[in-house]
Protein backbone atom coordinates (compact mmCIF):
# COMPACT_ATOMS: atom_id res chain seq x y z
CA UNK A 1 0.00 0.00 0.00
CA UNK A 2 3.05 2.39 0.74
CA UNK A 3 4.23 2.25 -2.55
CA UNK A 4 0.98 2.56 -4.37
CA UNK A 5 0.45 6.55 -2.09
CA UNK A 6 3.78 7.22 -2.71
CA UNK A 7 3.97 6.76 -6.82
CA UNK A 8 -0.06 7.73 -7.39
CA UNK A 9 -0.90 10.37 -4.58
CA UNK A 10 2.17 12.25 -3.11
CA UNK A 11 2.79 14.03 -7.10
CA UNK A 12 -1.26 14.50 -7.12
CA UNK A 13 -0.98 16.46 -3.25
CA UNK A 14 2.65 18.36 -4.99
CA UNK A 15 0.37 19.42 -8.14
CA UNK A 16 -2.71 20.40 -6.13
CA UNK A 17 -0.75 22.67 -3.46
CA UNK A 18 1.70 24.46 -6.12
CA UNK A 19 -1.27 24.97 -8.08
CA UNK A 20 -3.40 26.91 -5.49
CA UNK A 21 -0.44 29.22 -4.18
CA UNK A 22 -0.58 32.52 -4.55
CA UNK A 23 2.42 34.49 -5.20
CA UNK A 24 0.34 37.77 -5.56
CA UNK A 25 0.04 37.39 -1.87
CA UNK A 26 3.37 38.38 -1.00
CA UNK A 27 2.32 42.51 -1.04
CA UNK A 28 5.06 43.70 1.12
CA UNK A 29 8.98 43.69 0.73
CA UNK A 30 8.86 41.92 4.51
CA UNK A 31 7.01 39.10 2.97
CA UNK A 32 9.33 38.75 0.33
CA UNK A 33 12.25 38.64 2.64
CA UNK A 34 10.98 36.24 4.57
CA UNK A 35 10.57 34.52 1.35
CA UNK A 36 13.77 34.71 0.57
CA UNK A 37 14.93 33.42 4.08
CA UNK A 38 12.82 30.48 3.73
CA UNK A 39 14.06 29.49 0.44
CA UNK A 40 17.72 30.54 1.64
CA UNK A 41 18.14 28.72 4.45
CA UNK A 42 17.68 24.71 2.78
CA UNK A 43 19.55 25.60 -0.23
CA UNK A 44 22.42 26.77 1.87
CA UNK A 45 22.19 24.34 4.41
CA UNK A 46 22.41 21.18 1.28
CA UNK A 47 25.07 23.55 -0.44
CA UNK A 48 27.05 23.40 2.31
CA UNK A 49 26.09 19.88 3.72
CA UNK A 50 26.12 17.85 0.59
CA UNK A 51 29.03 19.91 -1.00
CA UNK A 52 31.31 19.70 1.99
CA UNK A 53 30.64 16.19 2.51
CA UNK A 54 31.59 15.49 -1.09
CA UNK A 55 34.42 17.36 -1.19
CA UNK A 56 35.81 15.51 2.02
CA UNK A 57 35.48 12.51 0.06
CA UNK A 58 37.65 13.44 -2.67
CA UNK A 59 35.06 15.25 -4.85
CA UNK A 60 36.90 18.54 -6.60
CA UNK A 61 35.11 21.45 -5.82
CA UNK A 62 33.35 21.92 -9.45
CA UNK A 63 32.18 17.73 -9.11
CA UNK A 64 31.12 19.07 -5.37
CA UNK A 65 28.69 22.07 -6.38
CA UNK A 66 27.73 19.73 -9.31
CA UNK A 67 26.20 17.28 -6.40
CA UNK A 68 25.11 20.71 -4.62
CA UNK A 69 22.93 21.57 -7.53
CA UNK A 70 21.71 17.72 -7.91
CA UNK A 71 20.41 18.17 -4.60
CA UNK A 72 18.58 21.50 -4.50
CA UNK A 73 16.79 20.14 -8.07
CA UNK A 74 15.55 17.43 -5.92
Amino acid sequence: MRDFVTVFFRPIFFTFTGLRTEIGSLESVQLWLICGVVLLAPVAGKWLGCGTAAWLVGFSRREASCICVIMNTR
